[in-house]
């Protein structure tokens, strides 16, 4: 056994005949490989779109470090530290109040209200830290780097106002500005980058969602489980297109299966043994499916074996009369056009009528048309007689 065909995820199945086909969600993808390049380049095409269509802006930061001056002996100053600490989201409140934003209006000289400057600015306090960063963000890189300046200069006289003070009148509190915000010149928003993957990866995932929920809604009769979710039997072959020069081993293998099925239930033990097999050949849909399948055994040289084809069961009224009369009906599945519903159909008019349903044949036709079709053979509904093919009986 091949290294693929052992994969975890069931990524292959080996037919009988030993080829190594893909599972049917790989072969789904394969087929429909367009539809999710399509979708990915979309998705990768609106991120882009987006990130063009949307205001840039910048953002400039200032950082603050706050100490206790409190004590000159160790322990001192950790209770110090302990208590800047304890008061760092204090601090970094006090930076949103009408105190600060007020002095930081009348710095900018009334040119932003108090609302603005507060949709402006966002203040945060790194985790066991005694530091601010005050970051403001606005279309002007200039305008973004004023605002966040003043609004650390205006917290930094607002904490020197209200913090506690020792016996000779000093603040206990002193804060530092470590680094003064610049104007940048690279934009914080829109992030091109993250968008474009962002774009891609839900572009990919939405074309994987079509092509599974295409395969998930689609009620053609494409596979051994939907046979069986139509209550049509086994499905006793599957044959793939023929091939100019190849043998085909796909109906050798069926009329072998057909010379295996018991005749002694249908007919009796000494009639069976007296005349060849003989089976109704039935189409679910109208089309050349029937006739293919028949032409095939034909070619597969077998003997005992008689096959009556019906192009399209629904059309022929008397099939359910010859159905009665043969070793039983073959029904013949387009996987490309037959649906679950059709299959389905047919073999409950098949069991009312008390016929034998056999089981089911699946043929897979070339993509958008049959072959028969392509060589300008008709494929529409037919009613003509019944057609008899006997394959070199002895």
């Amino acid at each position: 056994m091949s290294f693929l065909s052992r994969l975890p995820l069931g990524t292959t199945r080996t037919r009988p005949d030993g080829e190594l086909r893909l599972h049917p969600y790989l072969a789904l993808a394969s087929r429909y490989w367009a539809v999710v390049v399509i979708a990915t380049l979309l998705g990768t095409l609106v991120g882009w779109g987006l990130s063009q269509a949307a205001t840039q802006l910048f953002s400039s930061r200032a950082t603050l470090y706050f100490s206790i001056g409190y004590g000159e002996s160790g322990s001192d100053l950790n209770q110090g530290s302990a208590y800047a600490q304890s008061q760092m989201a204090s601090f970094a409140e006090l930076a949103t109040t009408g105190r600060v934003l007020d002095a930081v209006v009348d710095d900018l000289d009334g040119t932003l209200t108090r609302a603005q400057v507060a949709s402006m600015v966002d203040v945060t306090t790194p985790a066991n830290t005694v530091v601010i960063d005050v970051t403001a963000t606005s279309s002007d890189p200039q305008l973004a780097a004023s605002v966040a300046n003043a609004t650390a200069q205006g917290l930094t006289d607002a904490v020197g106002d209200i913090a506690p003070r020792d016996e000779s009148g000093k603040a206990t509190v002193s804060v530092r500005t470590v680094e003064n915000a610049a104007a940048s010149s690279t934009p914080s928003s829109p992030n091109t980058r993250v968008n474009l993957v962002a774009g891609t990866v839900l572009g990919l995932v939405l074309g994987l969602l079509l092509i599974v929920a295409r395969r998930l809604l689609d009620t053609r009769v494409s596979s051994t489980s939907a046979v069986g979710t139509a209550g049509a039997l086994p499905v006793l072959a599957r044959l793939r297109p023929e091939q100019d020069g190849v043998e085909d081993e796909d109906a050798r293998r069926l009329a072998a299966v057909l010379q295996a099925v018991d005749a002694e239930r249908t007919v009796g033990a000494a009639k069976a043994a007296r005349r060849p097999r003989t089976f109704l050949v039935a189409g679910v849909v109208p089309g050349d499916a029937a006739e293919q399948l028949a032409e095939r055994l034909s070619a597969a040289t077998v003997d005992g074996v008689t096959v009556s084809v019906v192009p399209d069961l629904s059309s022929s009224a008397s099939a359910l009369v010859l159905g009665r009369d043969s070793d039983g009906v073959v029904l013949v599945a387009d996987t490309r056009h037959s649906h679950i519903g059709e299959l389905r159909q047919a073999a409950e008019g098949l069991a009312a009528a008390g016929v034998r349903l056999v089981g089911t044949v699946l043929i897979d036709t070339p993509p958008h048309r049959s072959e028969r079709a392509a060589a300008g053979a008709p494929t529409s509904r037919r009613t003509a007689p019944l057609a008899v093919l006997e394959h070199n009986e002895a």
